[in-house]
């Protein structure tokens, strides 16, 4: 019986520890800007990301082909920055 009890707390507790993680992940499309968001719906970018990871944020977009920069922020994507800024970097949809 005290193994029950056990397993259901350690459970309870691995639940909770859990739902505190994911709820303070942030969404992939975090702040994305309106404009850059009606070219995603118009099919025209493949993905966006923040680059750039606070506190010290460096936020440079792959230099791969397609990447392109389309706004910066202090707090895009999630924790604020206390130097520097993040990038929001869109893969734009390349013609076959």
């Amino acid at each position: 019986m005290q193994s029950k009890k056990l397993f259901v707390i350690l459970l309870l507790i691995t639940s909770f520890v859990i739902l505190i993680i994911s709820s303070s992940i942030p969404p992939v499309n975090a702040q994305i800007p309106p404009d850059v968001q009606r070219l995603i719906d118009q099919g025209k970018i493949e993905q966006c990301e923040w680059r750039g990871t606070a506190p010290f944020c460096k936020g440079k977009c792959p230099r791969e082909k397609g990447w392109v920069r389309f706004a910066t922020s202090s707090t895009g994507g999630g924790k604020k920055c206390r130097t520097g800024s993040k990038a929001l970097c869109c893969k734009l949809v390349q013609p076959n």
